[in-house]
């Protein structure tokens, strides 16, 4: 990459050295585009997540501990099911959400 950039650089010096007389603009110039360059390509290396770019990514290290799935949750499926069919059964009374209901009713 460096090896056509290097040409292309040293042209564009060059020429802004025969129009000036002085390389400190195009020095300015191509400061500031190989910063932008780098900074842009930094910034897509750290947005890519690790893996990404495989067709078929192994299971990363960090991730291998993490359940995916319900079944292998265990016990804690089973508490889940009592929560949610207590209050499916409690669906539509006054109060089902655990708030305690208090007061007169405010007619329309």
């Amino acid at each position: 990459m460096y090896t056509v950039a290097s040409a292309l650089f040293g042209r564009y010096v060059d020429r802004v050295y025969r129009q000036d007389g002085n390389i400190q603009r195009a020095l300015l110039h191509l400061g500031c585009a190989q910063y932008t360059i780098l900074a842009a390509i930094i910034l897509a290396a750290s947005l890519i997540p690790k893996g990404a770019l495989s067709l078929n990514p192994p299971l990363l290290e960090e991730e291998a501990g993490c359940p995916d799935d319900a079944e292998s949750l265990g016990d804690d499926v089973e508490t889940l099911d009592k929560r949610t069919s207590s209050t499916e059964s409690d669906e539509g009374k006054p109060g089902a959400d655990g708030i305690e209901l208090t007061g007169t009713p405010v007619k329309a």
